[in-house]
């Protein structure tokens, strides 16, 4: 009976009926008949249990009932051989999984007791040769000893010898010298190895009839080792034909054969292997269909399970790298959380299932760019690390980490990070002394990170350090090694950056040829060589041999057609050769090629929007440079705006939507789209890149609350639908990425699936109603002569640094004008706005420390703009003397400008002006401008010509004025003594101005009688129509969505105050937020207006009043 239930659980992977059988083989231990026998069943059906769950306590035991079954079975007993079998397969099964040395070195030497104890050439002796041989390879794969895997391969050639081709046996014997070999090959790399592993299995198979049971396995080993094979032959009919082979051996099991699961699973590897050399998006869509065929054969709780969830999410990852599907990496990770979940703790396997977690999270930071994706990764890695009981798994997963951290620091800088990164290679090191086979990769590794830190550190003795390592790791690979290419090139690529900091000639000769040996053994077969190609290219640039690169550069090309993802940054690299081919020989021929690869590159659609997003803006500010070009840099520039909604897609959640943002420099691209269309006289088209480019954040979320009047009245179900969708998404957006335990993750991973579906659906929805002819442009980017209507409550004044000068663009209802600032270059503007920062800091300011960090030129430039007759560093003039003469410099170029370009008089009714200010321009006080003369009066300023007001983007003042509220509500929040702030006393002063002026049956007070919390504000902030904040405000420059109003119980921050947007409140009108930084921007995204003033707008209120500093 208990054999029976071992059987099903072979077949089913239940423990439950694991657990019955060893109940079962309990019970027969109390009969006194065949008692050994007993305890041998009983220690191995707990052996197989402990295989599956991971309990020491059953291996434990296991062993015990072993030794005991070997003491019954004493010095010449017939069975002993046996007995001492199975004592080693549990001593070596409780070494894999828990490391104790002491197990694995009892095991081999009971082996070669058992060996000494058969004769030759006696069957027994030739199982114990084979046996002995599986445990030094067990010990060799966990502790990396040579001799080990040597001894091993040994022991299989003596098993060889022992019997005849002619024997039952013979063909399982080759294949296990075969399977030796062919790992030691993954190891050592020696070509010789797998060559013979290879036509060891070959034989093998050719004795093994059609219609043998063992046909199937050989076929399958076979293959498995020509698809190793590839690795040093490049010869894509190698993993054909084990494609092939996997079929053929597939064929032969039936679809009710519980071993055709583990066929499904190697064949849809082989195709996803096929698919990295011919990019065929068949061979890894089949890949993917296999690996779920064969997730049926093992449904939960079957044991061997959490294997094939793995092998189906790396397919997924592959498909998502190569061909972009969001969709596939975020089940990968789901998958892999769900072999976390399998995998608890004690269970052997958590430590790497955490590893490919970590590994699939590492992925989709490295493309999506989320910080929670990174650090989780990190967090991961080192549980794993803890976990880890073998010291060479401990090295694997070493590098796993260190590879995290190192993607961190290239997004973040810490050099914190970069300093652990190199910790964890040199300890990698020192556990890899000669002739360990894996030093080389260690000494790779450490060399390619110090490369690294010199990268961002400048330090010579870094880069040093690192090519002597190379030069190590180069000479501890044989010749015929598969590693040796990859190492001159790793050497390679360190050498010519020594060449491009100290111009020495014999380093880039050198590196020239180690690339032309790299190419020598990468034939065109060969996967990388492309990359060789590409880089021996940039050795020839570097020389200034571009038609040479050139050539090199488009024969890398022919190695990677289309749809293949390495394309676009070949594509790009030959542009840049092109581009400086013009230069030099200035034939208009390479200007256009070049122009035509950068299209291409930032159009292929293979590739991620942020890569095709940094191709565009690479393609425009070549463009730029050529005035021929200027009609071509205006494309680059449209592909990359038009790229940025993709970039912060509605799928995400706020948070992750302004990192996104923070990362690109959206502003720049904004001011340099418009710079391009103002140099083609095209000023209305530079307002629609401005306008494009620029509160993309904001954009975005209004876009989920777009006005549904006329599709409701063309199409009602369709204006439903898309309500509903928009509903759902911007509820999502508000989400939290906050982690604590895997039970978050788990969910947070659900809802990021949820709505990644939503927005797919959403942008079909959209797509639909641009299908109907009445509402063909529906939310696309505004063109000029709308955004003209913008201006029908009185001209609005868009202010854009340039690269030389800055210039404005004056948009009225029926014209857009631009006027030149000549005085506002693009140092002067950074000057100007440090300077206003710093004065407006509240900390302690030394001009002449200013003055000396900026340098003369602007000491100069300063002084001359102002008043070139006064010294306005002197030392002794107040922080208002000097903030004066910030105010004149912004009257003299940028606002006497506009002002006499609109031909505006002074007037005590002055008319209403709107300023929309670029980048870090957001900082200065434009409305504020004027010049000082007469004893601190202002006697010519913007006051004097217009009412100032400020707008983030033309689109804010679109919307027609609301029509007045039938009932008028007012809100006032007082909060004079915050906890951790200075008592406010103008906040009583405030509100009794207001009570004096607003009937009390309108006005609701919060904080007056009662504590202002953050409920009780935004309950009263529904219902108003006026709010008015007498309370500190704090924004957050780095992390501007923390930024918010200061109450008694905490922050009402940009995030809360979103959700107010979302409940559509039709009542409110103006907002007065009598609070500090109310209307001061982030250093991350200045053109996304992220603080409170800019909120307000967002969540409804026609006007906000709030403060700059």
């Amino acid at each position: 009976m208990a054999l029976e239930l071992e059987d099903r659980f072979e077949e089913r992977g239940q423990i439950r009926i694991l657990d019955e059988a060893i109940t079962l083989r309990r019970k027969a231990l109390q009969s006194a008949s065949h008692y050994a026998r007993n305890l041998h069943s009983l220690a191995t059906t707990l052996q197989t249990r402990f295989e599956a769950v991971g309990d020491r306590k059953d291996i434990d035991e296991a062993v015990d009932l072993h030794r005991q079954a070997l003491s019954i079975r004493a010095g010449a007993h017939h069975k002993r051989d046996i007995s001492l079998l199975n004592l080693v397969d549990a001593l070596s099964s409780r070494f894999e999984r828990l490391g104790n040395r002491k197990d694995i070195d009892e095991a081999i030497e009971l082996f070669r007791n058992l060996v000494d104890m058969q004769p030759t050439p006696h069957l027994n002796r030739l199982r114990c040769l084979n046996n002995l041989a599986v445990a030094l390879q067990t010990r060799f794969n966990n502790l990396g000893d040579a001799k080990d895997m040597a001894e091993a391969i040994q022991m299989l050639r003596d098993a060889l010898a022992i019997h005849s081709p002619t024997d039952s046996h013979w063909a399982d014997s080759l294949s296990n010298l075969a399977t030796a070999l062919k790992t030691r090959f993954g190891l050592s790399g020696d070509v010789d190895d797998i060559e013979e592993a290879v036509v060891l299995h070959r034989e093998a198979l050719s004795i093994t009839p059609i219609g043998h049971h063992h046909r199937g396995i050989a076929l399958n080993a076979l293959a498995s080792s020509i698809l190793a094979h590839f690795r040093i032959s490049g010869d894509t009919t190698d993993i054909d034909e084990s494609v092939k082979l996997y079929r053929e051996g597939l064929g032969l099991y039936s679809t009710d054969n519980p071993e055709r699961g583990s066929v499904l699973d190697d064949l849809a590897n082989a195709l996803r292997r096929r698919y990295f050399e011919g990019n065929n998006p068949r061979d890894i869509n089949e890949s993917v269909d296999l690996h779920r065929q064969c997730l049926a054969f093992y449904p939960a709780p079957h044991t061997r399970r959490s294997g094939r969830l793995h092998n189906l999410a790396l397919a997924l990852q592959t498909r998502y790298e190569n061909l972009g599907d969001s969709h596939d990496m975020f089940e990968a990770i789901e998958l892999h959380r769900e072999v976390v979940l399998l995998h608890a703790v004690p269970h052997p396997d958590r430590p790497k299932s955490l590893t490919n977690l970590a590994y699939a999270l590492k992925t989709r930071y490295d493309e999506m760019g989320d910080r929670e994706d990174i650090d989780e990764s990190i967090r991961l890695h080192r549980e794993s690390i803890q976990l880890e009981l073998f010291e060479k798994v401990q090295a694997s997963s070493s590098d796993g980490l260190a590879n995290a951290i190192l993607s961190r620091f290239e997004q973040w800088r810490d050099p914190q990070d970069i300093v652990e990164v190199i910790q964890i290679y040199r300890k990698s090191l020192a556990h890899c002394p000669p002739p360990n086979p894996e030093r080389g990769g260690c000494l790779n590794r450490l060399a390619n990170i110090l490369c690294t830190r010199f990268d961002h550190g400048g330090d010579i003795r870094d880069l040093e350090e690192a090519i002597n390592l190379h030069r190590q790791a180069v000479a501890a690979y044989s010749l015929s090694h598969t590693n040796r290419g990859s190492a001159l090139n790793d050497l390679a690529v360190a050498l010519r950056r020594r060449f491009l900091k100290l111009h020495n000639f014999e380093d880039i000769k050198e590196v020239i040829e180690l690339h032309r040996a790299v190419l020598a053994v990468r034939p065109a077969s060969h996967p990388n060589r492309a990359m060789s190609l590409s880089n021996l290219a940039n050795a020839f640039f570097d020389l200034h041999d571009i038609e040479e690169a050139i050539l090199l550069h488009r024969e890398a090309l022919e190695l990677r057609p289309p749809p293949h993802v390495d394309r676009a940054r070949w594509l790009h690299s030959l542009a840049q050769c092109l581009s400086s081919a013009y230069i030099h020989q200035k034939d208009e021929r390479y200007l256009q090629q070049s122009m035509a690869a950068f299209k291409e590159a930032a159009i292929y659609s293979s590739a991620p929007p942020m890569t095709r997003f940094h191709h565009a803006t690479s393609w425009a500010n070549i463009a730029t440079r050529h005035p021929q070009t200027q009609t071509s840099a205006l494309e680059a520039y449209r592909i990359a705006i038009d790229i940025l909604p993709q970039l912060a897609a509605l799928n995400l959640d706020i948070r992750s939507r302004h990192q996104i943002l923070a990362t690109i420099a959206s502003s720049t691209i904004a001011a340099g789209a418009a710079n391009c269309a103002i140099t083609l006289r095209n000023p209305g088209l530079a307002v629609e890149f401005l306008e494009a480019s620029r509160s993309v954040f904001w954009t975005q979320a209004l876009r989920l609350r777009n006005p549904l009047d006329n599709l409701r009245a063309i199409n009602p179900k369709l204006a439903s639908e898309f309500s509903k969708l928009s509903q759902d998404l911007e509820q999502a957006s508000f989400r939290s990425n906050k982690l604590s335990n895997a039970g978050d993750v788990a969910m947070l991973e659900a809802e990021g699936v949820r709505c990644r579906r939503l927005n797919e659906q959403w942008a079909k929805i959209v797509e639909s109603i641009r299908s109907i002819k009445e509402l063909k442009d529906w939310m696309r980017p505004k063109g000029i002569d709308m955004l003209q209507t913008a201006a029908r409550m009185g001209p609005i004044v868009i202010i854009s640094p340039g690269d030389s000068v800055a210039h404005a663009l004056i948009v009225k209802t029926n014209e857009t004008q631009s006027v030149p600032l000549p005085l506002l270059t693009r140092k002067r503007a950074t000057y100007l706005v440090d300077l206003t920062r710093m004065l407006t800091s509240g900390s302690d300011f030394d001009f002449k420390e200013f003055r000396a960090s900026r340098g003369d030129s602007d000491l100069e430039l300063h002084r001359d703009r102002l008043d070139g007759t006064k010294e306005i560093l002197d030392p002794t003039r107040t922080r208002e003397d000097i903030f004066l003469d910030v105010l004149g410099a912004l009257w003299n170029e940028i606002a006497r400008p506009v002002i006499s370009a609109l031909e505006l008089k002074k007037s005590t009714n002055p008319h209403r002006l709107w300023w929309c200010l670029i980048g870090s321009l957001i900082f200065l006080p434009i409305h504020a401008a004027g010049i000082n003369f007469n004893n601190g009066h202002l006697e010519d300023c913007v006051s004097n010509y217009v009412i100032s007001s400020y707008t983030p983007n033309l689109t804010m003042l679109l919307n027609p004025p609301d029509e007045p509220p039938e009932s008028f509500k007012m809100i006032t929040v007082i909060v004079p003594d915050a906890p951790s702030n200075c008592y406010l006393a103008g906040a009583l002063t405030e509100l009794a101005e207001i009570k004096r002026r607003v009937r009390e049956e309108w006005h609701t007070v919060v904080g007056e009688t009662s504590k202002a919390t953050v409920e009780a504000t935004m309950i009263g902030l529904e219902n108003c129509s006026i709010a008015h904040f007498a309370c500190h405000g704090v924004q957050d420059t780095v992390h501007p969505l923390n930024s918010g109003l200061v109450l008694s119980d905490g922050r009402l921050g940009i995030a809360e105050l979103m959700r107010l947007a979302s409940a559509g409140h039709s009542n409110l009108s103006l907002a007065f937020l009598s609070a500090c930084e109310t209307a001061k921007g982030d250093n991350s995204t200045p053109d996304e207006a992220m603080h409170l003033g800019g909120v307000m707008l967002f969540a409804g209120f026609r006007s906000v009043v709030g403060t700059m500093w």
